[in-house]
């Protein structure tokens, strides 16, 4: 699996920035795992809903991205034919989420998927969908900006017409009020 990529200001992993740190995590020997509906488990194992709590996507989502090939490992099955998740599974899908956020489109995230299951030795593809993706993003913060200025300036105008009111309507007398 692909290295997880280091921030340049922090040294985490983004999925780590993002899903939060998995510190402290430790291995647990078979015979200490609990089971759940008669399958073995240990506390990284996760169910479809614990998955979907913890990265926000609703099951049927998590259905369709396994349909749709964005893990990078399949995913396992318990004896009853359950899914069953790992915290790189959320991990990756924390990844996922944010560039799906962003705007990449699913294609784009499969054939980023598809790479890092590859392996070492795409570097130069990986770099050169994800400049092509910062391109879209920085765009799209742009236009944003614009946006938000326009926003900006209309609040302002709104708050300096109901200032003006408020200072021109001032009682005149007993009950009167200026308009």
């Amino acid at each position: 699996m692909e290295p997880a990529p280091r921030s340049r200001t922090r040294g985490r992993s983004a999925a780590t920035h993002w899903a939060g740190a998995n510190s402290g995590r430790r291995s647990v020997p078979p015979e200490a795992a609990s089971t759940l509906d008669g399958m073995p488990q240990t506390p990284s194992d996760l169910t479809i809903g614990q998955v979907a709590e913890r990265t926000g996507l609703s099951v049927h989502a998590l259905r369709f991205y396994e349909r749709e090939g964005l893990f990078i490992s399949p995913v396992r099955r318990g004896p009853g034919g359950r899914r069953v998740y790992t915290e790189d599974d959320v991990d990756w899908l924390t990844v996922c989420v944010i560039l799906r956020a962003s705007g990449m489109p699913l294609p784009a995230i499969r054939r980023y998927t598809e790479l890092v299951r590859e392996g070492d030795g795409n570097e130069k593809e990986r770099l050169a969908l994800m400049r092509r993706h910062q391109e879209r993003v920085t765009a799209q913060i742009a236009d944003l900006t614009r946006c938000l200025d326009l926003v900006n300036h209309k609040v302002g105008v709104y708050e300096d017409i109901l200032a003006d009111q408020a200072a021109t309507c001032r009682p005149a007398g007993r009950g009167a009020v200026d308009s």
